[in-house]
């Protein structure tokens, strides 16, 4: 006899397991099925989870967490790796959690199978089951085994076969894309906690240069007995290949400092949708979460929270629908209007926003380089000689008045017309 439940969910991530975890604590008749042989094997996301996720999800903090972060350090070069401005952001409150994401994942996903959701590992959906009126009614796997359920849950990735075989969707656009690029490396925990801390406080490093990406950045972020230096950028910016500017990230000095002597354990690579949803989030009986709906903020690549919360809103309206004897498309909508009406459509609107005028309409070089002018010109900085600071930051913006007419506009663009009105 074929399995029947009342919620399908596809994928084991974040976006699956939060789901799933909901789903079964509504009293829900639960599955979620995992490609991988084990949950988190497939999982090469990022290290460094922000406080959020644990201000949403409180239980988080009983996870296999690694070190705290309590400070950020941007640091900004120039076109010859010449390092033009570090700046950097502390307090006593972390602003966040490393973690491996495999141990992890696995863990997040344990605690929905402790709620009451059964996990089906080594599980690959080839197919769509769907009845006479068009609805989605459960799903085959590569295996010809049938599932059978009311709501299907997309929450498969970047490359959601639920998506695509639902028709919610296209192919990304190429500029749409992040392809991400992360290198786990070995250490002595004493010589990590050294060379990632400052004032007993371990930091997370971030790495922007023309010269590495004109579309994209790095970062060093340290667990306790390794660390990993991940590089992003969207598909259409390499002018190389992809080895080759990862290679010119090891290279920055900073990178370097941190690397050094430490011993490569592990490389991984993925994609991330960063050209927000595209299509819609729901049908006839299936909805969307996280990557395969293209959530991650387009600004810096963040998706772990909004995978997690889509997943518990997907949940919910699922199990609404499924209560009301309804999970038409039309019932399903509810979905997209929460979280169109959140932050998270919010985040995704700045991101896009964000992202074009960095990577576009100023690029990373020249913003790199506005940045460091002006507080050089704020504080006299050596130069200016016989110049007051008034006197000194007017020459600077006077020379440099095209990107600030640029910035300025753009400030308009970001904040949006209702924002200012308030000012």
């Amino acid at each position: 006899m074929p399995e029947t439940y009342d919620i399908i969910i596809v994928g084991a991530g974040p976006a699956g397991s939060l789901a799933a975890k909901t789903a079964a604590e509504k009293g829900f008749k639960t599955v979620f099925l995992e490609r991988g042989s084990r949950v988190g094997s497939k999982s090469v996301g990022g290290e460094l989870l922000p406080l959020s996720v644990f201000e949403h999800f409180p239980w988080m903090m009983e996870g296999p967490l690694q070190r705290p972060i309590n400070r950020w350090s941007f640091n900004l070069y120039s076109n010859n790796d010449e390092k033009l401005l570090e700046l950097g952001l502390a307090r006593e409150k972390p602003y966040g959690y490393t973690v491996h994401r495999a141990r992890w994942d696995l863990w997040v996903s344990k605690v929905a199978e402790n709620s009451g959701a059964k996990l089906k590992t080594s599980t690959l959906v080839s197919r769509l089951l769907t009845d006479e009126k068009g609805f989605t009614v459960g799903v085959e796997t590569s295996k010809g085994e049938k599932i059978y359920g009311s709501v299907v849950i997309g929450a498969d990735g970047v490359n959601s076969v639920v998506a695509r075989l639902a028709g919610l969707r296209g192919r990304w656009k190429p500029e749409g894309l992040a392809l991400c690029i992360k290198q786990t490396y070995r250490l002595d925990a004493r010589e990590i906690s050294r060379r990632f801390s400052r004032s007993g406080k371990y930091e997370a490093v971030i790495v922007v240069c023309e010269e590495i990406s004109r579309r994209g950045y790095g970062w060093v972020f340290p667990s306790m007995r390794d660390f990993c230096v991940g590089f992003g950028a969207t598909l259409n910016s390499f002018e190389e290949p992809s080895p080759k500017t990862f290679s010119r990230l090891l290279e920055n000095p900073t990178v370097k400092e941190k690397t050094a002597g430490a011993r490569l354990a592990q490389y991984s690579a993925h994609l991330i949708p960063l050209g927000g949803v595209q299509g819609k989030t729901y049908g006839e009986g299936v909805l969307l979460t996280g990557d395969a709906a293209g959530f991650p903020c387009p600004m810096e690549g963040s998706g772990y929270e909004t995978a997690a919360l889509t997943g518990v809103l997907a949940a919910e309206v699922a199990c609404e629908a499924i209560s009301r004897g309804d999970v038409s498309a039309e019932a399903l909508a509810a979905y997209e209007e929460k979280w169109r009406n959140s932050w998270i459509f919010q985040d995704i609107e700045f991101g896009l926003k964000t992202q074009r005028l960095l990577l576009e309409d100023i690029g990373v070089g020249r913003f790199n380089r506005f940045a460091y002018g002006f507080l050089e010109a704020l504080t006299k900085h050596g130069s200016y000689t016989d110049k007051g600071h008034l006197e000194a930051l007017a020459e600077f913006l006077q020379n440099n008045s095209e990107i600030l007419n640029v910035l300025i506009g753009s400030l308009g663009k970001l904040l949006g017309g209702e924002i200012l009105k308030e000012f």
